[in-house]
């Protein structure tokens, strides 16, 4: 996420809790005013309560991936400020995503109809592009990995030496003390 689509002052987090209106739902809480600046600022507060510093960065990561993807569908104008639930970690990332949407379509920042159809085609044209590229790695890797029949053969040869190293009983250690004292 660019630096500058960010709320960061303290001021304007509490001129949204004041003045925004909210939305509340199992995983999250929504608070969002329009601003005049053309385009969404995000703000994301994850409570202490949450857990440690890890859990608190999963949650917020998971909160700012949710507005990413769905930032097309949205209207533009506006700040928003996301507050981490209890459930934001656990949830499944289908709730966490219904979630948001269910909330932004109460708060009304989805775009119309049109808008969000052009949104969603977009998503999936980009998520069967990823799709793509991730089959295209997979065989690369899965043509590096193929092995020939000799090499078959090598590796179980190898094995089955391995396993007969370790079927040998270990040889007697010489006793040491009175036997090696002798003139």
């Amino acid at each position: 996420m660019k630096p500058s689509v960010t709320l960061k002052e303290n001021y304007e987090f509490r001129r949204l809790y004041q003045k925004g209106a909210s939305a509340v739902g199992g995983c999250m809480v929504i608070y969002c005013r329009r601003n005049r600046l053309g385009r969404n600022r995000l703000g994301i507060t994850v409570s202490v309560k949450i857990g440690n510093a890890v859990k608190r960065n999963r949650a917020r990561r998971r909160l700012r991936e949710v507005f990413r993807l769905n930032s097309p569908c949205l209207r533009q104008g506006w700040d928003m400020v996301l507050v981490a639930r209890g459930r934001t970690l656990t949830a499944p990332w289908k709730e966490l995503n219904d979630t948001f949407l269910r909330l932004c379509r109460k708060l009304e920042l989805l775009q119309d109809r049109q808008g969000l159809q052009n949104a969603q085609a977009k998503q999936s044209r980009q998520a069967k592009h990823e799709g793509q590229e991730m089959k295209e790695r997979q065989e690369k890797l899965g043509t590096k990995k193929e092995q020939t029949g000799e090499q078959k053969k090598q590796n179980e040869q190898k094995k089955e030496k391995i396993s007969v190293k370790r079927d040998r009983p270990h040889a007697p250690e010489k006793e040491s003390g009175a036997a090696e004292d002798k003139p």
